[in-house]
């Protein structure tokens, strides 16, 4: 019997992918649709998918087809976009702002600031209520710079010798991002802690190939049984989180203070309070906190503590450059003070480094959206219901773009007077109406972190790996090392 059924199985997915196969020869004489790659039937651009990774691979492509090319997984159509000026000009394009449908958007269905196609009035008033919050005490350097100090603190106890550098930013982003989110932290020993790290980790990392491709196209999951797609154990880590972001917006509720925001939360509920219109986001009916909170949770824990990884991965391999950090660093913040927001303009080395290892490292290479209509992109129609992938890090790689894409080089974005050079090129935070949100926070922490850890530390790898290779996943991580905290002695 069950052979019976997977040879009918068989069948059907055959027949179904030559009919797809000539609907799509059908379509492609009568319209001017992007050159095709990897178009096995059914299969597609799985195998690309499966590999670690992937930005890499639409880069090869897009230099042999063009900027724009076409393929499939399963029955999902995908558009694979490549360079600035096609990225820019898709994400650009209201008919391309569409979220693609993967896994993640049918667990948290149509509210929040991720998922929803018409995200316009929430972002607005995200970015309006961020930067009131900056001036009602509550100010982020303040809360960061809290977090980093219990974790230099911690790292001063290692006394020097090598550990395991992955997931130790997630203690002090954690609390950092529940302060501000939700006016309150957790505590290392409560079990809600290992919860949330857990569960945002799993997230991010999807360490299982199969379950990497099932999250960026669910129709897959209809030929796959669950324990083998691990669609329930994505959902389980996924109302883990929103559970907990539950309870502390529920507990925030009742100490908050009407019209006198501290967090986020509180923010949010003065503006549900407020409005009346049945068609704003912000309608009681749409009970539209939660979902706001845990998409602010989920998007930035892992991102930033990513980059952090990334950014003491490059400086314990590359200690000239750690020491001209130190050197700018001394000169400008000395020895009596920490540093601060205000010192940024004038470290214009460490603003290099910084952007290199964004450059080499974009911990979110790639950006899906979807067409939400029939459309054209440099010249190709985009057809309704295409997945539509800006792949970000074949601009940083691109030979055309930059000289010695592969070297790391910090001196790239000075200019001949040692001034910092921003690039436009780099869509690390994404580009267009989605665009990450928290772009603005996570470049503040990125910034306090490395300058605080290097006023204190030298840091020196266990031994050299000169292994950038990375993994991908749902954010792309380095590997994984050991490096050694060894306090300076400064003069």
């Amino acid at each position: 019997m069950l052979l019976l059924m997977f040879v009918h199985g068989t069948i059907f997915a055959g027949l179904a992918s030559f009919v797809l196969f000539l609907s799509s020869r059908k379509k492609r004489c009568n319209t001017r649709l992007p050159p095709a790659a990897w178009t096995t039937p059914l299969i597609g651009c799985l195998p690309v998918v499966l590999r670690q990774n992937i930005g890499e691979e639409m880069f090869k492509i897009g230099k042999q087809l063009g900027p724009v090319v076409s393929t499939h997984l399963g029955f999902q159509k995908f558009v694979i976009v490549n360079g600035p000026e096609a990225i820019k000009e898709a994400f650009r394009n209201s008919s391309i702002a569409g979220r693609a449908d993967v896994l993640y958007k049918e667990f948290a269905g149509s509210k929040g600031i991720i998922w929803p196609d018409d995200v316009k009035e929430t972002r607005k008033f995200i970015f309006k209520s961020s930067k009131h919050l900056e001036f009602t005490g509550n100010a982020t350097e303040f809360i960061i710079q809290k977090q980093i100090t219990k974790l230099l603190k911690r790292l001063e106890k290692t006394n020097g010798k090598p550990f395991l550098v992955k997931n130790i930013f997630n203690i002090p982003l954690v609390n950092g991002l529940f302060n501000l989110l939700l006016g309150t932290v957790i505590l290392h020993d409560d079990p809600d802690f290992h919860y949330v790290i857990t569960s945002v980790n799993i997230l991010a990392t999807l360490p299982d190939p199969i379950m990497r491709a099932c999250v960026l196209c669910p129709s897959l999951l209809k030929w796959l049984p669950l324990f083998v797609s691990g669609r329930d154990k994505v959902e389980g880590y996924f109302n883990d989180v929103r559970s907990l972001v539950q309870k502390y917006a529920e507990n925030r509720l009742v100490v908050r203070v009407p019209n006198q925001p501290r967090c986020m939360a509180d923010a949010l509920q003065d503006k549900i309070d407020e409005t009346t219109n049945e068609s704003s986001a912000f309608h009681h009916d749409q009970s539209p906190a939660v979902p706001i909170l845990t998409d602010l949770v989920i998007g930035a824990i892992d991102t930033t503590a990513a980059m952090l990884e990334w950014i003491v991965l490059y400086l314990s391999e590359f200690p000239q450059v750690q020491q001209k950090v130190q050197t700018e660093m001394d000169k400008i913040v000395g020895c009596g003070r920490i540093p601060s927001l205000s010192d940024r303009p004038k470290m214009h080395y460490t603003l290099a480094v910084i952007q290199e290892i964004f450059r080499l490292a974009p911990v979110v290479p790639y950006g899906p959206r979807k067409a939400t209509e029939n459309t054209t992109l440099m010249g190709y129609t985009i057809e309704k219901d295409s997945y539509v992938v800006g792949n970000f890090y074949g601009i940083n790689i691109d030979p055309d773009l930059w000289e010695n894409p592969k070297e790391f080089k910090p001196e790239r974005f000075l200019d001949t007077n040692g001034h910092f050079v921003k690039s436009d090129l780099l869509l690390i935070f994404g580009h267009g109406k989605r665009s990450c949100v928290g772009e603005l926070s996570a470049r503040d922490q990125i910034f306090l972190f490395t300058t605080r850890f290097l006023l204190k530390f030298n840091i020196l790898p266990e031994k050299k790996l000169n292994n950038f290779s990375g993994r991908m996943a749902a954010t792309w991580h380095c590997v994984d090392f050991e490096a050694k905290f060894v306090p300076r002695i400064q003069s």
